[in-house]
C-alpha cells in the first residue's frame, strides 16, 4: 500500500511539472503566435518547428529556461529578464523586435542576428555562451557582457560603441571575434580577459580609444586589416604572446602610444609575426618597449609619417631588437618616402642574419636619432636611401660589432652643422672606406674622419673639407678628389 501512493505522488509531482512547461509551435503546422510569457516552474518550455514568434516573448524571471527550434523569425518585444534561452536553431530578429531585456544565451554554435531597429542592448548584465551574434544597424552596450566558449560578433560593417561603464569580458578558455567593425569608446580595461587563456581575436576591426587603456590577460590574434587609433596610450601588460596572423597587417596610427615588451618574469615577447606576410604598420604613432626590452622576427615593419622610437632600458639586450641573427626569423623594416623616425632613448638593434633589411625608396625618409639613441649592429648592416640625422654631433656613433661592416649605399648624413651623401664602408666611428666606386659628397662642414682608399672610381668631391688623413691602400687605389672646386686624382 504505501508503494503504492509513493509511486503515485511521483507521478502526480511528474505530471505537475510537465504541464508547467510550454511548448509553443507544432512540427506538423504552421501557427501565428501572440506574446509568448515562458513560466519559471519549469526547465522544458520550448519554440519549436514552425510556430511563427511574431508578437515576441518573454521568460518569468531569472529562473526561467526556454529552448528555441524554431525556423521562423522572431519579432516583437523580446524580455529575457536574466534567464536562459538555449538555441538549437539560429535566431533571427525581424523588424521591428525590441529588446527588453537581456540574460544568458547559450548558443550551441548558432548564430543570432540582430535587426536594424536593435541598436543597443539593455541595461542587465549579458552571457553569450558558444554564440556567433550578428549586428545590421551600430550598436551600444551600457552593461557587461561577457563571451563564454567561442564567440563570434559581427559587425557587418556597423559601429560598436561600449558606453559609461560598459565591458566585454572573456571568460576562462574562450575567445571572442570582433569582426567587421569600428569599436569606441575603449579605455580602462574595458575590454578583457577573465584570465591567461582568454583570447581576443580581432579581423577587419577599427579599434578606437577614447582614454588610456590596459592590457592585462590573454593574448590577441590580428586578422585582415585591424587599426588602433585614437591619441592615447595602448599598454600591454600580459604575459602572453599575442600573433599578427598570416597575410593580415596591424597598423598603429593616429596618435597612439604604444606600449608593450617581453614578460620580466617569462621574457615572453609580447607581440610575434607569423610569417613574412604579417605586418605592422606603424603610422604617425609612438612605439616604446618596457625596461624588459622587445625582439621583432619574422614579419615586416612599415614606418610612415611620423614614428617615435623609444626603449626604456639602457642595455642593448633589453633594447628594440630586429631578428635573432637566423636567416628564417628576419624582419623586414620599410620606411616610407617622407617619414620621420625618431629615436629618442634607449638601444635599437640590428641583429638580422641579411643586411639589407632595412629598406627604403627614397632619401627623403629620414632617421632622427636624439641624444638618448643608442644602435647597435651585431650583424653586417646597409643603411641604403636613407636620410640619418643626428640633432648634435654627441649622439653615440653606431656601435658594430668587431668582424661585421656597417655599410652606406645612397644614402645622407646630417648633423647641425654638416651634411654630406655617401656610398661606402664604415669601419669604425671615424674611419670610412671607399672600396672602390664609392662616393663621399660634402655639401656643409667640415668632417672629422679619416678615409681608406682601395680600388677604381671612388669619389671625392663638395664643399667643405676632411680632417683626418686620407690613405690610399695600394698602388692601385684611385681616387677623384674635388673639394671647394680642387680637382685633383690621388694614387
Amino acid at each position: 500500500m504505501n508503494s503504492r501512493l509513493v509511486l503515485s505522488f511521483l507521478l502526480l509531482i511528474t505530471f505537475y511539472h510537465s504541464a508547467s512547461a510550454l511548448v509553443v509551435g507544432s512540427l506538423n503546422s504552421v501557427s501565428v503566435e501572440s506574446l509568448v510569457t515562458f513560466p519559471s516552474a519549469d526547465t522544458d518550455n520550448a519554440m519549436v518547428g514552425f510556430g511563427w514568434i511574431k508578437n515576441g516573448f518573454t521568460l518569468e524571471d531569472m529562473a526561467t529556461t526556454c529552448s528555441f527550434d524554431n525556423v521562423f523569425p522572431v519579432s516583437g518585444l523580446v524580455a529575457l529578464n536574466g534567464g536562459l534561452l538555449r538555441l538549437y536553431q539560429d535566431i533571427l530578429f525581424k523588424n521591428s523586435t525590441t529588446l527588453q531585456s537581456m540574460g544568458t544565451i547559450l548558443g550551441n554554435g548558432h548564430v543570432m542576428h540582430l535587426c536594424p531597429s536593435i541598436n543597443a542592448f539593455p541595461s542587465e548584465d549579458v552571457l553569450f555562451d558558444s554564440l556567433l551574434l550578428y549586428c545590421n544597424a551600430d550598436l551600444d552596450i551600457v552593461s557587461t557582457v561577457t563571451f563564454r566558449g567561442n564567440a563570434v560578433l559581427c559587425g557587418t560593417g556597423n559601429v560598436l560603441t561600449l558606453k559609461n561603464n560598459a565591458a566585454l569580458v572573456i571568460d576562462a578558455a574562450s575567445s571572442l571575434e570582433l569582426r567587421d567593425l569600428e569599436i569606441r569608446g575603449i579605455n580602462g580595461s574595458n575590454i578583457r580577459c577573465i584570465d591567461d587563456t582568454g583570447r581576443l581575436i580581432l579581423d577587419s576591426v577599427r579599434w578606437v580609444q577614447s582614454d588610456q587603456f590596459s592590457w592585462g590577460k590573454g593574448n590577441f590574434l590580428f586578422k585582415d586589416q585591424v587599426s588602433f587609433m585614437g591619441s592615447h596610450t595602448f599598454s600591454y601588460e600580459s604575459s602572453q604572446t599575442s600573433t599578427i596572423d598570416i597575410c593580415s597587417e596591424l597598423t598603429i596610427s593616429d596618435g597612439v602610444h604604444f606600449f608593450l615588451g617581453r614578460d620580466p618574469d617569462t621574457l615572453n615577447n609580447p607581440l610575434e609575426f607569423s610569417d613574412g606576410t604579417s605586418c605592422m604598420r606603424l603610422d604617425n604613432c609612438s612605439l616604446m618597449a618596457t625596461d624588459s626590452g622587445l625582439q621583432l622576427t619574422k614579419g615586416t615593419l612599415f614606418l610612415s609619417r611620423e614614428v617615435n622610437l623609444d626603449a626604456m632600458s639602457t642595455t642593448s639586450q633589453m633594447g628594440i631588437i630586429l631578428g635573432d641573427g637566423t636567416p628564417s626569423n628576419d624582419v623586414t623594416v620599410w620606411f616610407a618616402p617622407g617619414v620621420g623616425v625618431f629615436h629618442n632613448s634607449g638601444y635599437w638593434v640590428y641583429n638580422n642574419s641579411s643586411s639589407d633589411k632595412l629598406k627604403s625608396s627614397s632619401r627623403t625618409a629620414r632617421l632622427i636619432r636624439a641624444l638618448g639613441s643608442k644602435i647597435y649592429v651585431p650583424k653586417s648592416f646597409e643603411i641604403k636611401n636613407l636620410t640619418v640625422e643626428l640633432v648634435s654631433p654627441l649622439v653615440s656613433a653606431i656601435e658594430v660589432e668587431s668582424g661585421n661592416l656597417l655599410s652606406y649605399n645612397n644614402a645622407a648624413v646630417r648633423l647641425p652643422d654638416i651634411k654630406f651623401y655617401i656610398t661606402c664602408d664604415q669601419l669604425n666611428a671615424f674611419t670610412y672606406s671607399l672600396g672602390g666606386n664609392d662616393s663621399l659628397f660634402l655639401t656643409k662642414g667640415t668632417l672629422p674622419i679619416y678615409l681608406a682608399v682601395s680600388g677604381l672610381g671612388n669619389v671625392l668631391r663638395g664643399n667643405g673639407g676632411v680632417t683626418g688623413g686620407i690613405t690610399l691602400t695600394d698602388a692601385g687605389s684611385h681616387l677623384l678628389c674635388g673639394l671647394n672646386d680642387l680637382t685633383q686624382r690621388i694614387r
